[in-house]
């Protein structure tokens, strides 16, 4: 027994746990991703198996918290940490096992006290008592169940036979079964519906009630809107109303007469009222069968039981799913009467919540939503209450254990929909354990006998050095050429002053348009400018002289076919005319590219579309259509120039012809006469028609030259090359020095670090600009948070710069790289709104913390990379001098990965805070979270490898710290574009992944195993 007991509490055994713990829960998010969040629970998450799992890691940290004496005074900071995660694993324990989780709708002027169960069940219902059985069910688990209940003296046997998850319809022919219609009908309320008919049925369809009679049995006509029978080669129809018609395949149209027989006529669109319908197929004998969905499809799963009393047997298959409470299926069985259902049911609350008024707010101008709020009355008649309370997003209603979230709304905004938690407990010892947990973290970097320490203590009796080098940057612009000379009459002045014109973007953000411009030129030509050219100049150029723009070359064209296509395969630019030849030439390519799943389109297909992109948004510039300068207060927005003279709203239309007739007017006659006054005096009454009509969504003064200020300098763009040739040029020259057994200058470390110190105080000035610019924390989206990462990891260089000259250099490519990757292509540098849950505090807390540890982990890897290539260059001659690098470094190393791992832990517990304050969970298996978890796991086994014998080597832990990163990508990019879930920033398919990245990883597992050999060599 204790040889058992002290194979378990191992490290070895704890590190096997660790990787299975990993391995299994970033698998889940796979089976959610590709069979929905039921099944990954199924499966994984609730399964008893993943319990033992969780139950023997907590065994196995509870018996080395003995084993190692971690409650010695000086191992405090070690002991509260370690005690912290079995505090919320027993939190998280008593969550799982005691809490429940629904939904509460609730109309404007009613009030409700039920909850819609999350789980599903199978419910029961008699004259004599009523049965749950909660039920968790997937297309991949084994689902088999068999209970007995009494009802009413007998005994009810269910036993399951079936789970179709997402369960679809299909017909398929069958002899013994009768006729089929497949309708598809459309209305404005419901949209698109495919319906299926049988003969002998009747139903109502989009409003339609339609009659399928038998062939004996077609008297009585009147009863509905639509009679039909079957015939010899089809079905017929009678309607008590005229019929419009209309054939998809001939294009003839007319009217059948009413109280006549007419053909029901496949792929013909019959319109009565408001409503169509078109019969899709028509089968003379066929059953319909039900076949597994897509998770995202949102159709009810199909579970087929067996039921039984006594000798007497049925088959029913019910339809149900979370959030839905289903209508039962009366059934009468050997002479007792009950009903069944599954799907969620109602839980009844001792309190009821009154909906007083449901308010929407919008960004200014704009359709976004920018918060939702819900006025409700709470009463509690057992209490004695009744007060109001205003519940929005990150502002909950807490009453008697039960929290009230705002989560969704109707469609007419006349109701709230409330996610409601019950998880008092559960979430007070999770608490106290994330507590604990960032005290002994903190205290652990701090104290004098923390391996941190210890690792600072070895490092202060190694050398370092340092060269000087110098730095140079060039950028290039397109010549200008004889084509564009009358480009260069735009005056500049008035351009840039044009720029600071107020415009409102895609996404309903109010810009100047000079950040407009600069993302269309960029967009267009994938250059910052062209033609020495403002982009103020350009975009006010091809709005007001779009016959001369649509013959300069400035639209980007990279594939060679599409160059063949466009009549020169040599050239980078093309015309928008060059375009169109009688017909748009890339239409067919096109529409074949946007037929192909993204995953599947080759690289034509991708040229070919976001070629198309920048011909499309070349037209609407020429067009005016990007150009919403005109506020419009009925459509809560703003609009073009085309659209305000069209509108019917006469103090829009009126003013805005004239003022924008009179604007392009006075640009003509300033390019003839070089004389702008004239134009300027009509752009600003264009600036004052804005202030006008929209005061309150006027940017300030200074809120625009700030903005133009970002755009104009471009720091993060700038930067890449600035911190990409220090480091790499500071990099080759430590190299250098150390394989020649010499010291590098002091004065070059000083030097450098100068340098970077001036990009670091750049970059920052930058964040600073685009939080001011944008009015939240610049880690919000994919872009941000990447430029936030490159901040982060400079920062960590600074830190460890006294202790190594390499670490600064890695850390200023790695900087550079991070900002390299933030403007590719698939990145959006635009400054968007925030959708109401981000409004809060946590996002610049929570992103802040656990977006900065991705700097310091990111330092690992680079580290690593160079201590292998270290180990490649080391032989018999130099080993002394590598040897103590490679030492310094994987001390330096290691420091990385600690304060790492700790902003990773705190950060994502912090990221559980923030869920529980804005839905009520602060933990939901959501493929971000667990993704940050194989993270923290993966990173926690490597800092433990020092203990597991076999791997306690500068080699392996070199090598795990490289590879230990792709648990970091995987968390910040897989996730975001492969996974669905609430961080997801992809729709629908996922894009293609990289060929560097295969490039990458070959290149990593040379690299290891190529060092492998030599440091075997030099250690045997």
């Amino acid at each position: 027994m204790k040889n058992i007991y002290n194979m378990l509490i191992s490290m070895k055994v704890m590190g096997i746990l660790i990787m299975i713990f990993a391995i299994v829960i970033a698998t889940a998010t796979f089976i959610e991703n590709d069979y929905g969040a039921i099944a990954a629970k199924a499966a994984v998450f609730n399964a008893k198996w993943f319990e033992l799992l969780l139950l023997l890691l907590g065994i196995n940290l509870v018996g080395n918290i003995f084993k190692y004496r971690l409650m010695r005074a000086e191992k405090m900071a070690q002991f509260i940490f370690h005690i912290s995660f079995i505090i919320i694993l027993i939190g998280a324990a008593i969550t799982r096992f005691i809490s429940y989780e629904g939904i509460m709708h609730i109309r404007e002027g009613e009030s409700s006290n039920l909850i819609i169960s999350q789980e599903e069940y199978l419910k029961i219902e008699s004259d004599s008592n009523n049965f749950y059985k909660k039920l968790l069910m997937s297309g991949i688990t084994n689902n088999s169940f068999n209970t007995t209940i009494n009802i009413n003296s007998k005994d009810l046997n269910i036993e399951y036979i079936n789970f179709i998850p997402y369960a679809t319809k299909e017909l398929i022919e069958d002899d013994k079964s009768s006729a089929k219609l497949v309708l598809v009908t459309a209305d404005q309320a419901r949209g698109r519906v495919t319906n299926f008919l049988s003969q002998g049925e009747s139903k109502v369809v989009s409003g339609i009630s339609i009659n399928f009679k038998a062939d004996d049995d077609i008297s009585n006509d009147n009863f509905s809107a639509l009679v039909l029978k079957k015939v010899e080669d089809g079905v017929e129809f009678k309607s008590a109303k005229e019929v419009k018609y209309f054939d998809i395949g001939t294009q003839n149209s007319g009217v059948l007469e009413a109280n006549k027989w007419h053909p029901f006529a496949l792929m013909r669109v019959h319109s009565i009222g408001s409503s169509s319908l078109v019969v899709q197929n028509y089968y003379q004998n066929a059953k319909v069968i039900y076949k597994e969905g897509k998770p995202k499809s949102g159709m009810p799963h199909a579970l087929k039981l067996k039921i039984s009393i006594d000798d007497k047997v049925n088959f029913v298959t019910l339809f149900g799913q979370s959030g839905i409470v289903s209508t039962p299926t009366n059934i009468t069985l050997n002479g007792i009467n009950f009903k069944i259902s599954y799907g969620s049911r109602y839980r009844i609350l001792p309190f009821s919540l009154e909906l007083k008024d449901f308010i929407l707010e919008r960004y200014k101008g704009s359709n976004s939503p920018s918060s939702y709020a819900s006025e409700v009355v709470l009463i509690d008649n057992e209490q004695n209450i009744k007060k109001p309370f205003r519940i929005f997003m990150n502002n909950i209603l807490n009453h008697r254990g039960y929290r009230f979230y705002q989560s969704s709304y109707d469609q007419d905004e006349k109701g709230t929909v409330l996610s409601v938690n019950h998880d008092y407990y559960g979430t007070l010892v999770t608490y106290i354990g994330y507590f604990l947990m960032l005290v002994g973290m903190i205290w652990a970097l701090l104290s004098e006998h923390s391996r941190y320490t210890n690792l600072s203590n070895k490092l202060k009796k190694l050398k370092m050095s340092m060269l000087f080098i110098l730095l140079f940057v060039s950028m290039n612009t397109l010549k200008a050429d004889s084509g564009v000379d009358v480009l260069n009459k735009f005056d500049i002045n008035h351009s840039k002053n044009f720029g600071k014109l107020l415009v409102q973007g895609g996404d309903g953000r109010v810009v100047p348009v000079n950040t407009l411009a600069y993302k269309i030129v960029n967009k267009l030509t994938r250059k910052d400018s062209i033609y020495n050219l403002h982009p103020t100049q350009i975009l006010l150029g091809m709005m007001s002289r779009p016959q001369q723009w649509q013959h300069i070359k400035m639209i980007k064209v990279s594939h060679p076919a599409l160059k063949t296509l466009l009549g020169d395969a040599n050239r980078k630019n093309f015309a928008f005319f060059e375009f169109f030849k009688g017909n748009y030439l890339l239409q067919k390519d096109v529409e074949n590219a946007m037929r192909k799943a993204p995953k599947n389109r080759d690289k034509y297909d991708k040229d070919i579309l976001s070629v198309d992109e920048r011909v499309n948004i070349a037209y609407m510039i020429y067009t005016g259509a990007i150009f919403k300068i005109f506020p419009d207060e009925h459509k809560h927005g703003w609009v073009d120039p085309i659209s305000a003279m069209q509108s019917t709203n006469s103090e829009l239309s009126m003013p805005s012809k004239e003022i924008f007739t009179q604007y392009f007017f006075s640009i003509d006659k300033a390019i003839k006469s070089g004389d702008w006054s004239i134009a300027d005096e009509k752009l600003q009454i264009i600036k004052d028609f804005q202030i006008k009509y929209a005061p309150k969504l006027i940017l300030s003064q200074n809120r625009i030259d700030m903005e133009i200020l970002y755009y104009e300098f471009n720091i993060f763009k700038n930067l890449i090359g600035y911190f990409l040739i220090i480091g790499l040029m500071l990099l080759f020259t430590q190299i250098f020095m150390i394989l020649k057994g010499k010291n590098s200058s002091l004065t070059f470390i000083k030097i450098t670090m100068g340098l970077l110190i001036v990009g670091f105080i750049a970059q920052t000035i930058g964040l600073g600009l685009r939080w001011y610019i944008a009015g939240h924390a610049p880690w919000s989206n994919a872009y941000e948070s990447m430029v936030y990462i490159s901040w982060a990891t400079l920062l960590a260089g600074f830190l460890y710069s006294k202790k190594s000259a390499i670490a600064l250099s890695a850390t200023a490519i790695l900087s550079g790289l991070i900002l390299f990757v933030a403007h590719l292509s698939w990145m959006d540098p635009q400054i968007t709104n925030l959708v109401p849950v981000l409004k809060s505090y946590w996002l610049t807390i929570h992103v802040a913390v656990i977006t900065a540890s991705y700097g310091f982990l990111g330092l690992g890897a680079l580290l690593s990379i160079i201590n292998l290539v270290f180990m490649i260059l080391e032989n018999r001659d130099n080993t002394q001098h590598i040897s103590s690098k490679i030492k310094e470094l994987t001390y330096i190393n290691e420091k990385s990965l600690l304060v790492g791992l700790i902003l990773l832990t705190i950060g994502n517990f912090l990221g559980g805070v923030w869920a529980n304050e804005s839905w009520g969970r602060y933990w939901g298996w959501d493929p971000k979270e667990t993704w940050a978890l194989v993270t923290i796991l993966v990173y926690s086994f490597i800092l433990h490898m020092r203990f597991i014998p076999a791997l306690n080597s500068m080699y392996a832990f070199n090598v795990a710290s490289l590879f230990g990163y792709s648990s970091v990508i995987m968390t910040y990019f897989g996730v975001n574009f492969y996974l669905s879930g609430m961080h997801s920033y992809a729709k629908g398919d996922p894009v293609p992944v990289p060929d560097f990245v295969y490039i990458s990883i070959i290149i990593a597992i040379l690299l290891a195993i190529v060092a492998k050999t030599k440091y075997n060599k030099l250690n045997s």
